[in-house]
């Protein structure tokens, strides 16, 4: 039975959801604050990752405002605030924000590329400065800032104190540098010439340095030099970089604002063709290369998932499909989006193996969305689906598993027999009954009904001690042998399930010699142990 679109659980999915991509929103705003501060002005990736974080707010706003409920631990979903799912990015966004004073923030569905760059300068100021200078509200309103209101409740007064700014000022500005009070983290800082020393030389330096402000010039001379190198190709340099800022991002004993920036450092270091080059060497199976490439894809996260797709689906040999597989189960939840959109595929055995890739990622929420591929047209899809649905568990999945039990394959109908009796599906005992019971003098349909009393006796439920007795007292003249077969199926079923109401059969056919006999007595002194308490 499919679960209502108005249940809890469903509408508990759908607010996480909604949740983790406000939370992504907001963690690609984030970045493009630490950009502001790591990059000089005019330099093309700050340009760029502000494009990125406007791109995400637009998407993410779809012609609406969004109100974001700032606290010391991160943004709330309440007093009208958006939900925000757990996200580093963008706890660390809630903090900035608050120890600058700002309570509530609403994003306006049409706020520009300039007002955005506007506010990012305004929270790259030091909180000290930002109240001297009249508070976060007065600099927004110097700066001309449209699409973004801090600390204003009524969206009423947003549109009216927005015309008014309109009248006064023709668009959003920056404040002069001078003016910012920047923290003494970005004043220059006395280092030798990046050119006197070797990468390896300054990767040393960064490593030995406890200043927070030295760290960070050392870390974008770091990103500076290390962008002419994976030009030139000589990317087993950079890795070193990476492996090392990694290092940091992970070390407790650093400051917090190093941490911060090593990851930051990280990401710059590891993405674009970097990520290429990491993928080209995972399908070398280098095994010990590998672990420490999954360690690095795991950090990168959804920014790599799309191009391990499309390397998977490209990919000849087993043992490149399987490091490639292994990184995107790696990365976990980030990577099973794009893994079910790639369920619509029409090549069967992408389909397959995104489904095989999602069971062993094993998250309950999306089980919904593997519905098309349990009515796959091909067998080894379906079968495929059952595997990944009794790996991933729940509910809806096994509703899901018992469903297929009616599919016209009987390879399809045993895989779900075996799977619900593996996971000792309780829901399914009925109609595995059906399945046992149903009328079949000759037995032609031995291999299924076999495998149904087989679930039953792992699922141990005593619903179907009837049944099972039924089948073992039963008398019949033709296709005996195969009978026999199905009795001692039966009685070692009886036996695992334990009802005690079962020994007298099975003392009955205890007598009996052959298999069938064997298995009673096996199942006597199974129902015996489990009576006296022992495993």
């Amino acid at each position: 039975m499919a679960i209502p679109d108005n249940s809890p659980l469903k509408l508990v999915k759908s607010q996480n959801i909604v949740a983790d991509r406000n939370a992504a929103a907001i963690a690609d705003v984030y970045k493009a604050l630490k950009s502001q501060t790591f990059y000089p002005d005019k330099h093309p990736q700050r340009d760029e990752s502000l494009r990125q974080a406007l791109t995400a707010l637009h998407e993410l706003l779809d012609g609406r405002e969004i109100v974001l409920v700032v606290s010391r631990a991160g943004f709330v979903p309440t007093d009208g605030g958006a939900p925000v799912g757990s996200n580093t990015k963008a706890t660390n966004l809630a903090k900035e924000l608050f120890i600058r004073r700002v309570q509530r923030l609403t994003i306006l569905s049409d706020v520009s590329s300039e007002d955005l760059q506007a506010f990012l300068q305004l929270l790259t100021m030091d909180p000290r400065g930002v109240q001297e200078a009249g508070g976060i509200e007065t600099l927004m309103h110097q700066c001309a800032i449209r699409g973004i209101w801090a600390n204003e409740v009524d969206l009423s007064v947003i549109q009216r104190k927005r015309k008014e700014l309109e009248e006064e000022q023709s668009e959003p500005h920056m404040l002069d540098e001078g003016s910012m009070a920047l923290p003494d983290m970005l004043a220059t800082i006395d280092i030798p010439d990046q050119q006197d020393i070797s990468f390896v030389e300054l990767l040393d330096l960064l490593d030995e340095e406890p200043s927070d402000a030295r760290y960070l010039q050392l870390a974008k001379m770091v990103v500076n030099r290390a962008e002419p190198l994976m030009e030139a190709g000589e990317f087993e340099q950079v890795v070193l970089a990476i492996v090392l800022v990694r290092r940091h991002g992970e070390d407790a004993t650093r400051s917090e604002f190093q941490r911060e920036y090593a990851w930051f450092t990280f990401e710059q270091l590891a993405g674009g063709a970097m990520s290429d080059y990491l993928l080209d060497q995972l399908q070398d199976n280098d095994h010990e290369r590998n672990e420490w490439i999954y360690l690095i894809l795991q950090r990168l996260g959804a920014r790599v998932v799309y191009a391990i797709i499309q390397r998977i689906c490209l990919a000849e040999g087993l043992s490149a499909r399987k490091a490639l597989a292994t990184a995107l189960i790696r990365i976990g939840d980030p990577a099973i989006p794009p893994l079910i959109v790639m369920l619509r595929d029409e090549r069967w055995y992408v389909v397959r193996n995104m489904i095989a890739m999602l069971g062993e990622i094993g998250n309950r929420d999306w089980v919904g969305e593997m519905q098309d591929a349990a009515n796959h047209h091909d067998p080894r899809v379906r079968k495929e689906t059952i595997r990944t649905l009794a790996k991933i568990g729940g509910s809806e999945a096994e509703q899901t598993i018992v469903r297929m039990l009616g599919d016209e394959n009987q390879g399809i109908v045993r895989q779900a027999i075996v799977s619900l009796g593996t996971i000792k599906c309780r829901t399914a005992v009925e109609p595995l009954l059906e399945i046992v019971m149903q009328r079949d003098r000759l037995l032609n349909n031995l291999a299924v009904k076999k495998d149904a009393v087989q679930a039953l006796g792992l699922i141990r439920d005593r619903r179907a001690t009837p049944q099972l007795l039924a089948i073992l007292i039963g008398s019949h003249i033709l296709a005996w042998r195969r009978w026999e077969v199905l009795k001692s199926a039966a009685a070692t079923a009886l036996g695992q399930i334990g009802d005690e109401a079962a020994l007298p059969a099975l003392r009955a056919g205890a007598m009996r010699r052959g298999a069938l006999g064997a298995a009673c007595n096996d199942a006597i002194d199974t129902i015996e142990r489990l009576s006296e308490g022992s495993p």
